[in-house]
């Protein structure tokens, strides 16, 4: 299932993963058998006057 914290799937969220089946990668990964990766591209945001500039306010849901 591909559904984010708010069960709204979004295709952006949803990494592309990659399984790596050949010799040279397992090797390099100190491995004994194929797996799965996903490389996350992840950008920040520069401070503004040395303060978050990405604080959002809204409200959380409390308890289950």
């Amino acid at each position: 299932m591909n559904d984010d914290f708010a069960f709204a799937t979004r295709e952006g969220l949803v990494p592309p993963m990659v399984e790596r089946k050949d010799e040279e990668s397992i090797k390099a990964e100190g491995l004994d058998g194929p797996f799965a990766e996903i490389v996350f591209d992840v950008h920040l945001t520069a401070l503004v006057d040395g303060e978050d500039n990405q604080v959002v306010e809204r409200e959380r849901k409390v308890g289950a």
